[in-house]
């Protein structure tokens, strides 16, 4: 243990000490003459550092540690409970606060002795009261209403009946019928005799609510009607607000007031266990009536039962609860100021429901009331806990006394059922924001999966239709391609025909046209042709001429424009074999050519699909138009060119080139 010496005295402290000591010098760096009034600040104030720092920068501090410690103050000042501005420690009361049903464990005396300096009592400030606890009533209170201590499962009725008919030693043993009978008849004769003695003492409501009408206490019954217990389905027990709406409409000719009580009484789809949980869970007080019969029964309608003769009447103290407190305008203040936070359950005690309620509290009369809510409560646990308690009965023999009643018993714990309402609507309120922030997580998620599942589709649509379009110009260049490869497999063929033909038109063995032939971009062509050559022969003939852009028939010259229009080919479509081909071959070897181009276009055919393949023959996009007079020779293949007079044995022709759209437009005129 650290000791401390200074100028000849000896400070004995703990190691937590000691670190106070310094943390105090650390703050306020006293100096070291000041040590011993500072070690004795620090004890007068039971080493809390934040009152002693309080106190050491008020300009008296020294003054205040030596008057305490020098003891100079007088008995009379500790007698008065005054304590001087100068004392640091605030002195307690020598009188013990009498707290009923308070004990103090051990643990309270050291806190208090820690905490010294804390202002207040320590034990006022921790104080839990111990309240009546009130449970909400089984789900299945209908279907099991048992005789309370009797294990045979027995219907309170069937009990009842088996009593009147002497039929109780056939099931039941002699024991029991002791134990049902006999406390029965001691608590009746004790019953009796209080009710003398407190008519003596005492005269009821009457001294209140009606001098002029002679006294009687009603009692809760042993039991509830049987036609209330049977036949719930029916709301014979309707909804006992329902009742007493209907007496208010009867009894009572202010309709403001009877509005304003309707409006405070609960739904009738609403009942006790309902309304029981809303006032837990919303922190709300709940003010239970419970009143006695508005309506009179005859005896036949108890069936024998051995019920108590007062229920049979008209419960004449609720009736002028009803009837003067429940509508006088300061109890109605009353219920209307706290409407928001206070729920209202009428029952009568001759239903299942209130009847259960009152055996529950152990209540003898009617009407009675009393206010629940949800507070700390220490009954049944050390430290309390929020339950549902009774707080206080509620007085019921004047409106005054009713209205007063029960604002205070509210306004007592309201505080408190207003901080448990706060913190209740603010966890609720951080749920519900949580819950928004997951939605809006959850959304946003959604969202972005979305967009991605959007931008995946787009992606793959596009990719789609990009294959879809690189096909379509695959497709669209082998087209082009055979195209071409026909017309050069014809321009070939026409090759090996040049000499002969040139031979035939040197002689005179065939009758020979000659025509002269105007192309679209003005060039001429002469050509020697003859008779007998059929008009689609001369189309495909000129067609090579314009294919080839030869205006002559240079064997030599077709051979070298057959090869370039290869390699044009072949640099279009990406073909290896024709390249290959062309390196392989001789220029003129007319018979490669033609291996070429043919083995290509097979080529060709296999890589397109079936529907795009078509007839194997030339695509003629041009017509022969004889000018003088203005004739269009048709491409027959039945006739020959002896057979047409405008260009036999000499004529020109001009070649006009098909537009397609146009040729497309007169197809659709002539269809329609």
């Amino acid at each position: 243990m650290p000791i401390i010496n200074h100028a000849g005295e000896e400070f004995h402290l703990s190691h937590e000490e000691e670190e106070k000591l310094n943390n105090f010098q650390g703050i306020t760096n006293f100096p070291e003459d000041d040590l011993p009034l500072v070690i004795k600040l620090l004890q007068n104030h039971g080493w809390n550092l934040e009152a002693a720092l309080s106190r050491y920068f008020d300009d008296e501090w020294k003054e205040s540690v030596k008057l305490i410690n020098s003891g100079a103050h007088s008995s009379a000042e500790f007698a008065t409970g005054r304590v001087p501005e100068n004392i640091a420690i605030p002195m307690r009361n020598d009188t013990p606060i009498d707290i009923p049903n308070v004990e103090t464990p051990s643990f309270f005396h050291d806190e208090i002795m820690r905490n010294e300096a804390s202002p207040g009592p320590f034990l006022g400030s921790h104080y839990v009261p111990s309240l009546p606890l009130i449970r909400k009533l089984p789900t299945n209170y209908r279907d099991n209403l048992k005789v309370v201590g009797l294990t045979t499962g027995v219907n309170v009725w069937d009990i009842y009946n088996l009593t009147a008919s002497g039929t109780t030693n056939e099931l039941l043993g002699p024991l029991i019928v002791i134990l049902l009978l006999v406390p029965k008849i001691v608590l009746r004769a004790g019953l009796s005799l209080f009710s003398l003695l407190w008519g003596i003492i005492a005269f009821g409501f009457t001294d209140n609510l009606n001098n002029d009408s002679k006294s009687k206490v009603y009692h809760i019954p042993n039991a509830p009607l049987k036609k209330y217990f049977e036949n719930p389905e029916q709301k014979t027990e309707q909804s006992y607000a329902e009742i007493v709406k209907g007496y208010m409409a009867t009894h009572i000719d202010d309709d403001n007031k009877i509005s304003m009580i309707e409006s405070f009484l609960p739904n009738e789809n609403k009942n006790f266990n309902d309304l029981l949980e809303e006032a837990r869970s919303e922190f709300k007080y709940l003010l239970v009536l419970l009143l006695g019969n508005l309506d009179s029964y005859s005896p036949s309608q108890l069936e024998g039962k051995k019920l108590s003769k007062d229920v049979t009447d008209i419960d004449i103290n609720s009736h002028r609860f009803l009837n003067r407190v429940l509508i006088d305008d300061a109890v109605l203040k009353t219920l209307a100021d706290y409407k928001d936070e206070l729920l209202v359950y009428v029952g009568s005690v001759s239903d299942v429901e209130p009847w259960f309620i009152s055996q529950e509290l152990k209540l003898k009369y009617t009407p009675d009331s009393f206010l629940v809510a949800n507070v700390l409560n220490s009954n049944g646990s050390v430290n309390g806990s929020t339950r549902l308690s009774i707080l206080s009965k509620i007085r019921m023999t004047s409106a005054k006394r009713f209205s007063s009643s029960l604002k205070n018993t509210i306004e007592r714990y309201r505080p408190e059922l207003l901080v448990s309402r706060t913190d209740v609507q603010e966890l609720r309120l951080a749920r519900e924001i949580k819950q928004k922030q997951e939605e809006a997580y959850q959304n946003s998620l959604m969202q972005d999966r979305n967009k991605e599942e959007k931008r995946l589709q787009e992606e793959k649509e596009r990719k789609e239709l990009e294959t879809m379009l690189a096909k379509k110009q695959r497709e669209q260049a082998l087209l082009t391609a055979l195209h071409e490869l026909r017309w050069l497999s014809k321009c070939i063929e026409k090759t090996t025909h040049l000499q002969q033909e040139n031979s035939i038109s040197n002689g005179e063995n065939k009758k020979i046209a000659t025509l002269q032939i105007r192309t679209a971009d003005g060039k001429r062509i002469i050509k020697k042709i003859a008779g007998d050559t059929t008009l689609r022969s001369l189309y495909e003939e000129i067609g090579c001429h314009l294919y080839l852009e030869l205006q002559d028939e240079d064997q030599r010259k077709w051979l070298q424009q057959i090869q370039s229009k290869l390699c044009d080919i072949r640099d279009n479509s990406d073909s290896s074999s024709i390249l290959i081909s062309l390196t392989e071959a001789d220029e003129n070897s007319i018979e490669k050519l033609k291996d070429i181009v043919h083995n290509e276009m097979h080529s060709i055919f296999d890589e397109l699909p079936p529907n795009l393949r078509g007839v194997e023959e030339l695509e003629i996009k041009f017509e022969l138009i004889s000018p003088f007079p203005r004739t269009n020779i048709p491409m027959d293949e039945n006739k020959v060119i002896s057979d047409v007079k405008d260009i036999w044995p000499k004529g020109n022709l001009l070649v006009e080139h098909i537009d397609e759209d146009l040729s497309t437009n007169e197809s659709d005129d002539e269809t329609n």
